[in-house]
């Protein structure tokens, strides 16, 4: 009787694929492409490494060792597959003794990570080439060009967009987009080659398609593979003396993922700022570089006033009369009021269009979100607003939906917030976007209706209303 592993380490693979998969032909390298028996294949998907005898198809996924491609091609068990390879490769059998070898082992593997050559990468970005339909609706939602798609060999497998990243010559790793990456990969930023130290800026964006796109909008960005929550610090050296532009999604984790860049980069780059989204992409559907060219409709100049008035981001806090805060961004607000940053689209003379920003106001008086109030029975939730008026700070008090609407939200005028027809909506917006932006939570407890005077921001857990 042999084991799994024994009779594997005896097989003359060139030989065995050979017989078995029509139109076989060795080249002479380690790795053969060919036609996969598996699904109806009319380009080489098939992957065989004729030295290790492992297959691998890029188009049906199927992979596994000689024996376990027999068991796929003859629809046989394990066994019986291993007898049919003994049987073909003129491997006899060694008697053994039944007490110490009651069953075969599994073929070892060997914990390595697994590389992949360029002609594997083709074979992949194929798949997407060849498939007009996926093609398209890629282009489509992700605003690349073909030349972007061939230039970084963007591949399809799995029902997955798959991102190829060479980590030296000839040997590379695939992440799928919103999927797994192939064993061993590393977190890493992508694509290779932008970060120059003679750039008057780097982007770090979150994601990679995103990444592409800046670059082919004429921005030079880069991207980490693992998503807006990892940043390695092997990664800060590569920032030195740079002025650093930050575009991360307009959401929550991506707040907290540049603040975390913020915080790495400290001493490293020259400056580290972030950019200004407009309102018009507060919304749970337009929250990133790809909604601000794609879906909005975006130029670059439009991209190019962000760059220019992109803040340091140092997420500072500031004080009005005791309130302490973390700014929104979009937002302009000191003791004179509230203003809000807009984008303005203009043409020249000469027909150039350009963008600027202006600011516009939004409320005359400071005004704060100073409490969260929570009903423990029905989790109803009210909110408490501070507001300077004729030289005196007010409070008031309303239901969550009153302050979410721009009809309802009037109706607190009566009770003395600087509210009417004209600013009801911007209003609406700062409030959310200050209640987004200091992360304030409320904390239960068991009385009804009790209050909680804290705001959980990127500051910490502060106490934010005066006494």
């Amino acid at each position: 009787m042999n084991t799994a592993t024994e009779v594997l380490s005896k097989i003359d693979y060139k030989s065995f694929y050979t017989r078995h998969i029509p139109g076989f032909k060795s080249n002479g390298k380690p790795e053969v492409s060919c036609l996969c028996p598996f699904h109806e294949d009319k380009n080489p998907s098939l992957s065989v490494n004729v030295e290790t005898g492992l297959f691998n198809c890029f188009g049906c996924g199927e992979k596994g060792n000689a024996i376990q491609f027999l068991q796929k091609k003859e629809g046989i068990g394990f066994n019986e597959a291993l007898n049919l390879v003994k049987k073909e490769e003129g491997i006899e059998s060694k008697a053994r003794n039944v007490k110490s070898e009651t069953r075969s082992k599994k073929p070892e593997t060997s914990g390595k990570p697994t590389y992949l050559t360029l002609d594997q990468v083709k074979i992949l970005h194929n798949q997407l080439m060849k498939n007009e339909a996926v093609l398209k609706v890629f282009l489509d939602k992700y605003g690349l060009s073909m030349e972007t798609v061939e230039k970084y060999l963007i591949g399809y497998q799995n029902e997955h967009y798959v991102i190829p990243i060479e980590v030296e010559s000839d040997r590379w790793t695939l992440k799928e987009h919103k999927g797994s990456q192939t064993k061993g990969s590393t977190v890493s930023l992508y694509p290779s080659g932008v970060i120059k130290e003679y750039l008057p800026f780097i982007i770090v964006a979150e994601g990679e398609f995103k990444a592409l796109l800046l670059n082919q909008m004429g921005f030079p960005a880069v991207s980490g593979t693992a998503g807006a929550g990892t940043w390695q610090r092997e990664w800060n050296s590569l920032f030195t003396n740079l002025n650093v532009i930050l575009a991360y999604d307009h959401d929550e984790p991506g707040r907290h993922g540049a603040l975390k860049v913020v915080e790495s980069l400290k001493g490293t780059a020259k400056s580290v700022k972030q950019v200004l989204w407009p309102s018009c992409m507060d919304s749970k559907d337009k929250k990133d570089v790809t909604d601000f060219f794609v879906t909005l409709g975006k130029t670059k100049a439009d991209f190019q006033i962000l760059i220019d008035s992109a803040k340091e981001i140092a997420y500072e806090v500031k004080e009005i009369d005791g309130i302490r805060f973390v700014e929104p961004s979009d937002f302009v607000v000191s003791a004179d009021g509230i203003n809000q940053l807009i984008f303005v689209r203009e043409t020249n003379q000469q027909g150039k269009e350009k963008s600027r920003r202006p600011q516009r106001t939004v409320c005359y008086t400071p005004l704060f979100l100073t409490q969260r109030t929570i009903d423990v029975d029905c989790r109803l939730q009210g909110i408490e607003i501070a507001f300077r008026q004729e030289g005196k700070w007010e409070k008031i008090e309303a239901p969550r939906r009153v302050i979410s609407d721009s009809k309802k939200i009037i109706e607190l005028s009566d009770r003395g917030l600087p509210v009417n027809s004209h600013n009801a909506g911007k209003l609406v917006e700062y409030l959310s976007a200050f209640e987004s932006f200091n992360g304030c939570s409320p904390h239960d407890k068991k009385q009804k209706g009790c209050k909680s005077l804290i705001f959980t921001g990127y500051f910490g857990e502060q106490e934010v209303f005066f006494s």
